[in-house]
């Protein structure tokens, strides 16, 4: 019940202890917040009111920079109508963190193929979050103790097929 935080000099300070209310009586392992809901995860960020892991879908405008040692996981399409953003210029935010502790996730439109592209990057809705258990994954991601790239890469591992495996495993072939 939270209202929309990019309306003109917005109070955003003014509804932060409703949302520290909620966090402290449910105590979540993670935060998730996805478009405008980012102006708020600047502000539980800024005013040290959450320093957990934190999973953000639609960078905000707000977020400048990640605070030190937290994990954090931040989704992005290059389609995005609403908040665009230049890759480098993401990429350059996830620096902004503690080195392992960080994730991009992009998805980028591929080359151009004649008048097309064979891979559309994600829009607003990140589409490509709800294919192959990938927000659940990035969940994990950022909720696992070691880096959540690795984390990440670990769990490809599971979407490959028995078949698969065994045809690695005949080749001699280890992803360790």
């Amino acid at each position: 019940n939270l209202p929309n935080p990019e309306t003109p000099m917005f109070p955003v300070a003014q509804f932060l202890p409703n949302i520290k209310q909620a966090i402290d009586e449910f105590q979540p392992h993670c935060v998730i917040s996805a478009s405008k809901g980012g102006a708020y995860m600047t502000a539980l960020w800024q005013c040290g009111l959450w320093a957990g892991p934190s999973l953000v879908i639609n960078r905000h405008p707000t977020i400048v920079g990640i605070p030190p040692n937290m994990r954090v996981v931040i989704c992005q399409g290059s389609n995005d109508e609403y908040y665009q953003f230049r890759r480098e210029d993401l990429e350059a935010l996830i620096r902004s963190g503690s080195p392992n502790r960080c994730l991009l996730y992009y998805t980028g439109n591929s080359g151009l193929l004649g008048r097309g592209y064979t891979r559309e990057g994600d829009r607003h809705n990140m589409q490509s979050l709800i294919q192959y258990d990938c927000l659940p994954r990035l969940i994990d991601a950022v909720l696992s103790d070691e880096s959540p790239e690795v984390q990440l890469m670990r769990s490809w591992r599971d979407m490959v097929t028995e078949e698969r495996l065994k045809a690695e495993e005949w080749l001699r072939y280890s992803s360790s």
